[in-house]
């Protein structure tokens, strides 16, 4: 009779039949049910909210006396106590909540968000319901908007659009969420957070650009900007990324670690979000935080943990700085591979995705690293820091692999993660002992990170840390006893952060300079007085080979110094013209010593312990050939290394650059792997030399040291530069020639066939050069667009005739236009 009532509308007649029936039979819910619609219709709604929880106990998984609890919480009197709280504690939805109809249970978990937006854990219930109902992130995104908790709208429309990417809705929302943020930036009062002990306090400026990785500035570089513009992926790109994602063979789940201490609200908001766009969806984010004493950092870290499963968080109880922070994280880790993140730097969308593609095709990986960039306060991208190859010798120079990189755990477990002791250089510790555990270490020459700059990042320059380097100077010390050598570090004059190691000799064996020498005899007066004067290795010999000299000065020379100097130098003559790599094989039979070094005859030695320098790398097992600083005697660089597959086969690093400067990213001033040196001033141990079978005699004129070095790279020696070997070069060619004559000069083509036909792949892919910069000048400069092959031909025509008076097609042009055909050429295309 009272149901019956109830659908007539007459529901005080109703409420005194279902009264009745209550009492005749209270364990009916169903009867409770019915009461409780009509007390709510009848505007009693306190009262009916106690009816239903009567229903509900009788019949916990009634989803209709649930959804009228509901309905009657949100309509109750706001001192009533409200849906969300029970929801949060389970009295109504406990696990088997799950049997009930899922679809239907977000809209409970929907309005208690709306009742209390304080209470975000009802996030992980919803999403742990159904995690791919892409409308509950947009809905809940929604409702975060409207409470101002703008990035963690972001966030959750990120979501929606990696579940419904042509939803245009969620379109719409990111980018009113967006713009709503950059307003509030642009209006927001400076901040300044303390700093915490050893860790970084963080500076936000009112113009830091909130967009994130899809849409920073481009760079106020030109150069850079128009290189940004032909190289970053477009929409299009990222969306074919997106769908090779999903047919990987090969799908493992990347732990991201990131310790984090009072971290600046907008840079906190920025890292995480660059994790959350990842195109890759298989990772974690493992978050730990040092005891911050800001309040929004654990407020921050709280609503995406709950937004996201994939978001791990630790709260440290006490703060114990970096490396105790990082263990902490790593601690949540349980992906086969560790990602590292600075709490305050970004990840490029596709940042994963390029780690994932490469293991899919070297499964054998066990460490990945990429090229990286910064941002400026404005969100501008800067400095773009393109590496190259595994490099150990660089990377006892400088910690360069840096950003990205990612690590296989169980190494990283083997060496027991981070070391306390290095708090401030942990990362470089860690890399350091990781990279004695593989040689399977990979780079993608990708920019796949952003490195925040602001005044007490490590990234706005060497005065940031200061306290670190001379801990840098223990480690590097620590790491060569560690591998069984003996040294000093010295830092680099005038550049904190870069060093250089003076290992000890351990024992001081024969040298046996070999140089070649035809009709210069002023040249090699000063080669041999530089040498005998200024050197002070004690046990070293001077083999002259004499080809076919014809100038009295020169043979003057040689008689001269022979008398001075008997038990150094010794000479031999060959009377018939021989090729540059058999001058040198041969004096290899003549020689006794157990390091050879070849030395042109127009070298001057200017520092005494140059030899020395030299020998402490040539010992070494692993090193194949050293080379040199070669200096003009006006003192720009000649040679600081050669690049392979730059300016033809070979450039010469730096040239022409002051003998001040420091480098692309230090590599005039640090200790360099290099596929090649020049053989100006080349030494390596006898042994290697006998192994690779000497000089390609087919080398008659160039590239015969070149090719040397690289058989050398071949049998897995690394070639090695030293900064602090610095001499002086008279002459304007170390190829090794001692005439300009047609047949010379037209012997350059063919030697460069022989050369690609050889070494093709190496000149194309040099491993120490990165192929996003020029393969037309030797200055590191970006590759940028190529103007159209005829114009550059038109113009080098024209220079070449203006500059030297005669045609770029003439067969025999000279000396002077193939010394400086290359420096044309890069005014041309630069």
């Amino acid at each position: 009779l009272g149901y019956a009532l109830m659908r007539l509308g007459r529901w005080g007649e109703a409420e005194i039949e279902l009264r009745k029936a209550a009492e005749l039979h209270p364990g009916s819910a169903v009867i409770w049910q019915h009461l409780g619609d009509v007390l709510g219709e009848l505007g009693e709604r306190d009262e009916a909210v106690e009816v239903y929880r009567k229903a509900l106990e009788l019949n916990p998984n009634d989803l209709s006396s649930l959804k009228s609890l509901a309905d009657a919480q949100y309509q109750a009197s706001p001192l009533q106590e409200d849906l969300s709280k029970k929801i949060t504690s389970n009295d109504y939805l406990q696990e088997s909540s799950a049997q009930l109809d899922p679809d239907k249970n977000y809209g409970y978990y929907l309005k208690a968000i709306a009742l209390n937006p304080e209470h975000l854990p009802n996030y992980h219930k919803a999403i742990a319901i159904k995690p791919q109902n892409y409308e509950l992130y947009l809905k809940l995104g929604n409702a975060l908007l409207r409470q101002n908790k703008t990035y963690g709208a972001i966030a959750l429309y990120k979501l929606a659009q990696t579940l419904q990417p042509d939803d245009s809705k969620i379109s719409v929302q990111l980018e009113e969420a967006l713009k709503k943020c950059q307003l509030e930036v642009q209006t927001a009062p400076i901040i300044s957070n303390d700093i915490g002990s050893d860790r970084q306090s963080k500076t936000t400026s009112p113009q830091l650009s909130i967009r994130h990785s899809y849409t920073y500035n481009t760079s106020s570089d030109d150069v850079y900007a128009q290189w940004l513009r032909e190289n970053s992926p477009t929409a299009e790109d990222l969306g074919h990324m997106t769908e090779i994602a999903k047919v990987l063979k090969y799908k493992p789940l990347i732990s991201i670690v990131m310790p984090v201490y009072n971290t600046d609200e907008v840079f906190l908001h920025e890292a995480i979000l660059s994790v959350i766009d990842q195109i890759y969806p298989h990772w974690e984010l493992c978050i730990a935080d040092d005891a911050s004493p800001k309040p929004h950092v654990k407020e921050i870290l709280n609503e995406y943990a709950a937004t996201d499963q994939r978001i791990k968080v630790v709260f440290r109880s006490e703060n114990g700085h970096i490396s105790a922070c990082s263990n902490s994280a790593l601690k949540l880790a349980s992906g086969e591979f560790i990602a590292l993140l600075d709490h305050d730097d970004i990840l490029t969308p596709d940042a994963l995705f390029h780690m994932v593609f490469l293991l899919n095709a070297h499964l054998e990986a066990d460490m990945i690293y990429s090229d990286e960039d910064k941002l400026n306060e404005k969100g501008e991208r800067l400095y773009p820091y393109f590496k190259p190859d595994w490099s150990p010798e660089l990377f006892l120079s400088q910690m360069y692999t840096c950003h990205l990189g990612i690590y296989r755990r169980s190494i990283i477990n083997e060496i027991g993660g981070f070391r306390e002791e290095y708090a401030g250089c942990q990362d470089y510790d860690l890399v350091l002992r990781f990279t004695e555990k593989t040689d399977q270490i990979f780079h993608i020459p990708k920019i796949l990170y952003h490195w925040r700059i602001h005044s007490l990042s490590s990234a706005s320059g060497a005065g940031a840390k200061p306290y670190v380097y001379k801990l840098i100077e223990k480690l590097l010390l620590e790491t060569i006893r560690r591998r069984g050598e003996n040294g000093q570090i010295i830092q680099v004059p005038n550049y904190p952060g870069q060093y250089f190691i003076r290992y000890d000799i351990a024992e001081y064996k024969l040298v046996s300079i070999i140089i070649p020498t035809q009709n210069f005899g002023s040249g090699l007066n000063t080669c041999l007085k530089s040498i005998f004067e200024k050197s002070t290795y004690p046990n070293y010999e001077i083999v002259v080979i004499d080809n076919c000299n014809s100038e009295a000065e020169t043979l003057s020379v040689l008689e001269f110094w022979q008398r001075e100097k008997p038990e150094k130098l010794r000479y031999y003559r060959l009377d018939a013209y021989s090729n540059y790599s058999y001058l040198n094989n041969y004096a290899i039979t003549k020689a006794r010593g157990d390091y050879l070094l070849f030395l042109n005859q127009e070298i001057e030695v200017i520092t005494s312990d140059w030899m020395e320098r030299m020998v402490e790398q040539t010992q070494r097992k692993p090193i194949g050939a050293v080379g040199a600083l070669l200096l003009y005697p006006y003192g720009l660089i000649r040679n600081a290394g050669l690049l392979m597959g730059v300016c033809g086969v070979v450039g010469q690093s730096h040239h022409g650059f002051s003998s001040e400067h420091p480098g692309y990213f230090g590599k005039v001033i640090n200790v360099n792997n290099y596929s090649a040196m020049s053989g100006a001033c080349l030494m390596f141990r006898r042994e290697v030399f006998e192994e690779i079978g000497g000089f390609d005699e087919d080398l008659a004129v160039a590239y015969n040291d070149v090719d040397l070095c690289l058989k050398m790279l071949e049998k897995n020696y690394r070639n090695v530069y030293l900064p602090h070997v610095v001499l002086y070069d008279h002459n304007n060619s170390t190829e090794g020639n001692y005439d300009y004559s047609p047949e010379r000069q037209n012997s350059y083509g063919r030697e460069a066939e022989i050369m690609r036909l050889k070494w093709g792949e190496l000149i194309d892919n040099d491993p120490y050069y990165n192929p996003n910069l020029s393969k037309e000048k030797t200055d590191y400069s970006l590759q940028i667009q190529k103007p159209p092959l005829v114009e550059v031909v038109t113009v080098l025509k024209e220079q070449s005739e203006l500059l030297m008076g005669y045609s770029i097609d003439s067969p025999s042009p000279g000396k002077w236009f193939y010394d400086d055909l290359i420096t044309i050429k890069g005014w041309v295309l630069g």
